[in-house]
């Protein structure tokens, strides 16, 4: 898991270092096991979809992140927020976290905006949904060795 999680973080420092922001990915939601409601899901003007991030799988009441980062094709600074959570912004990397205290699943939307140094030009910005799925705790069956007692 850390050798994926190390992979991605430099697939993503590379894409930054070199300049190019990567065509935004939209994800399906669809296969979800936990029933995602559409309708809580950031819609995105510019290509006409829905798009969500991704879902992170939690035991109620552990901590959870999530990481990310955004970049602007005309090189515009950028900034992030979010409607929950504890965000971390380190330059155009990100880190959403928080902890699940109940049963079921909650949308954070994450927003990242330009900010242009021309006075003619308007800021942009684009909304993705993450969705934490909060399931509770299920201790594993026994498993024992040898034949069953018979009475």
């Amino acid at each position: 898991m850390r050798l994926i999680t190390i992979f991605v973080c430099v697939v993503m420092l590379g894409a930054l270092t070199f300049g190019d922001c990567p065509e935004q990915v939209f994800r399906d939601f669809s296969t979800s096991p936990y029933g995602i409601d559409p309708n809580r899901i950031a819609w995105d003007v510019e290509y006409e979809k829905l798009l969500y991030l991704g879902t992170v799988t939690i035991e109620v009441g552990q901590p959870w992140e999530y990481f990310g980062y955004g970049c602007d094709d005309e090189g515009y600074p950028i900034t992030f927020s979010t409607t929950g959570g504890t965000l971390v912004v380190d330059g155009n990397l990100y880190t959403l976290s928080g902890v699940q205290m109940a049963v079921g699943l909650a949308y954070y939307d994450i927003t990242v905006a330009d900010i242009p140094s021309d006075p003619n030009v308007l800021s942009a910005s684009r909304t993705g949904t993450l969705v934490v799925a909060g399931l509770r705790k299920n201790r594993p069956p026994s498993l024992c060795g040898g034949r069953p007692k018979t009475p």
